[in-house]
């Protein structure tokens, strides 16, 4: 199914995917395989633009998580994530906010590491767009504060994490701030 994905094929790989869920769901020992296949077709529904039929097997994939390994394992995070930005996608930016929020255990002030990075990211971004610039810069200026010392100044991510600060300062007004951030980026 991976494979028919990656390559674009995904009618067949949609067809793997419940195929296998199938025999997974069968077998009541199916465990992680039974969440991460749940979860690669959710997130297949995704880039198909099929956002219902993904929440729906994100959610599963959320709920046997939970089960399998507990509700607030860190492992749910990607789920927890790809769940919100399809709430985002919807227009549910209540729900993208709640599960943003659980994606981070619920603590928006918690330390920015290479597991969290990423969710970080995308609530700013999220936030960003709700127009809560305050609240979309402070998380952004901590994402690039990890970014750049887990990867260096000159580092891509540096890079894409100075482009969402460039946005958001032109966004804000704050257009010389935001041509700062803009060369800063170029630069790398």
């Amino acid at each position: 199914a991976v494979f028919y994905n990656s390559v674009g094929r995904y009618d067949e790989s949609e067809a793997a995917y419940l195929r296998a869920l199938k025999v997974m769901k069968a077998n009541p020992s199916g465990g992680s395989g039974l969440v991460r296949c749940s979860a690669n077709l959710g997130a297949l529904y995704y880039d198909l633009g099929r956002f219902e039929e993904a929440e729906k097997n994100l959610l599963e994939a959320i709920s046997l998580h939970a089960t399998v390994y507990g509700k607030d394992h860190p492992e749910i995070r990607p789920e927890l994530d790809k769940l919100a930005t399809i709430y985002w996608r919807m227009g549910r930016m209540a729900d993208a906010v709640e599960c943003y929020a659980r994606a981070l255990g619920g603590d928006v002030d918690a330390e920015i590491d290479s597991g969290n990075a990423n969710t970080f990211a995308n609530f700013g971004v999220l936030l960003h767009t709700m127009e809560h610039y305050e609240k979309a810069d402070w998380i952004f200026q901590r994402v690039a504060a990890f970014t750049e010392s887990a990867y260096g100044p000159e580092s891509l991510p540096m890079a894409s994490i100075l482009r969402r600060l460039a946005g958001l300062e032109e966004d804000s007004g704050n257009s010389e701030l935001a041509l700062d951030y803009f060369a800063r980026s170029f630069e790398i």
